[in-house]
């Protein structure tokens, strides 16, 4: 009877240590996939942050070629602006050497009013570019600024992915800890039960 209590004995102890065995093996198996799972997580991380940063480069290069059609379209206008306004300066220098090569057929009045006109021609012209230039700057200015906006918002997009970045490291390095203390914790179980059963 005291030899079949002790059999049983050991037979419980060892359904136990099996019991104990398989709960530090599934233990380490969750440890193992948690990990594998974390590890994971930070290579897409890595792979966001990335398409992030070439997203960002295509729309500035995107930005840029706008801007370069906008410079081009803003050089076309300012020609378009000289050649208009020059033809009729030249117009109205033509009257003034007609009234200075025929003087006696004109009246002051009639001269005074041709150098006017070109004075007047004159100051449009210069206006006109002027405010095409502002034009033109004032558009290269809302480019740039749209450019250091999409900076300002991808630092502040990159600063808060590396916060979770280093938030993921630190789970990987508590489950790698979790992990190592597992597998230490079984095989002191498994020296201990073969230390137990001779």
């Amino acid at each position: 009877y005291a030899l079949t209590a002790l059999n049983r004995k050991l037979e419980e102890k060892k359904a136990q240590d099996d019991l104990d065995n398989a709960r530090a093996d599934s233990r380490i198996k969750i440890a193992e996939a948690t990990l594998a799972i974390e590890k994971d997580f930070i290579n897409v991380l890595k792979e966001q942050e990335k398409f992030q940063d070439r997203l960002l480069q295509k729309k500035k290069d995107e930005l840029a070629a706008q801007q370069r059609l906008k410079k081009i379209q803003g050089d076309i206008n300012l020609a378009n602006i000289r050649r208009d306004f020059d033809a009729r300066i030249d117009g109205a220098q033509d009257t003034l050497g007609d009234q200075a090569a025929f003087g006696n057929l004109f009246t002051r009045q009639q001269k005074g009013d041709a150098q006017r006109e070109l004075i007047a021609l004159e100051f449009e012209k210069g206006m006109a570019l002027l405010e095409e230039k502002k034009r033109i700057a004032e558009e290269e200015y809302n480019n740039q600024l749209s450019i250091l906006n999409m900076e300002k918002d991808r630092a502040a997009a990159r600063v808060s992915e590396i916060d979770t970045r280093i938030k993921a490291e630190q789970a990987i390095q508590e489950t790698e800890l979790q992990l190592f203390a597992a597998k230490k914790k079984q095989e002191e179980a498994v020296i201990q039960q073969q230390i137990n059963a001779s």
